[in-house]
């Protein structure tokens, strides 16, 4: 099994461009997409970011502050069980 984490910091525009690329192109490549948004954005931003994380393959989690780097992706890692990961940048 195959997944991919992205940690992202909330930016709307490059993570819908992200997320318009995982449906157009790579879905099928991977088994789960992790997407971990850790922001101290407006509800507003996060929600519309939230709205294109709901492909079954795809796992939403926010945390409302901002998390190191190596702590988002270890908070991803831990949710799976996947043989193969890729670590991602949506920026």
């Amino acid at each position: 099994m195959r997944s991919v984490l992205i940690p992202s910091r909330g930016d709307p525009i490059t993570f819908r461009l992200v997320m318009h690329f995982f449906q157009t192109v790579w879905k099928d490549e991977v088994d789960k997409l992790y997407v971990n948004v850790n922001s101290s954005c407006e509800k507003e931003v996060i929600d519309y970011i939230e709205s294109f994380c709901k492909d079954p393959k795809v796992v939403f989690s926010y945390d409302d502050h901002f998390l190191d780097h190596g702590n988002s992706l270890t908070k991803m890692f831990k949710q799976g069980s996947e043989d193969l990961i890729a670590f991602m940048e949506d920026d």
